[in-house]
């Protein structure tokens, strides 16, 4: 059976033996072919944008990436060529915040504040987090959580029955441990 590739928003998915994306602008990410878990498919989503920008802002990028789904974030991140992609469990909850992006990719569970206000406290200012693979229904809910903290929503979206939130907190040194 031929798998045909994918396109997700810039990111081009390409089985072996199919053709090279004719977009110049496109990420390429070599794909097996095996269907995508939704929260990946979500995460392709969010991070897609990035690969639109201009390939110096793309270099300059700082991602950081936590929870249980994140193999296709680090290779999209690797694709696009971001600078610097760390895993949450590597990182130095003292250092200055100097993350662009901090993505949680969870698998079908809601996250607690616990979880999230660590690596709030990695935001860059104006930087963005994204929580993606929250159960859709739980969505409202865990936007209006984080709205009390000073959340303000950039991107929604659902696949299956799963969804992420991203946007910007409002100073998020105030969440630094």
């Amino acid at each position: 059976m031929t798998v045909e590739p994918a396109w997700v928003g810039h990111l081009y998915l390409q089985p072996s033996g199919a053709p090279v994306a004719e977009d110049a602008d496109a990420v390429t990410l070599h794909w097996d072919g095996t269907p995508l878990h939704p929260s990946a498919l979500l995460t392709l989503r969010m991070l897609s944008p990035l690969a639109a920008l201009p390939i110096a802002k793309r270099t300059e990028m700082r991602v950081l990436l936590a929870g249980e789904e994140i193999d296709w974030a680090h290779a999209a991140c690797e694709a696009i060529g971001c600078s610097v992609t760390h895993h949450a469990s590597t990182v130095n909850a003292s250092e200055a915040p100097t993350f662009h992006r901090v993505l949680l990719v969870l698998a079908g569970k809601r996250p607690n504040w616990e979880e999230l206000r660590p690596l709030i406290g990695q935001l860059r200012h104006e930087g963005q987090i994204g929580v993606i693979g929250v159960p859709s229904t739980d969505l409202f809910k865990l936007q209006r959580e984080l709205t009390e903290h000073g959340f303000s929503l950039r991107a929604a979206g659902t696949n299956s029955d799963l969804g992420f939130l991203a946007g910007s907190i409002e100073n998020p040194d105030q969440f630094k441990n």
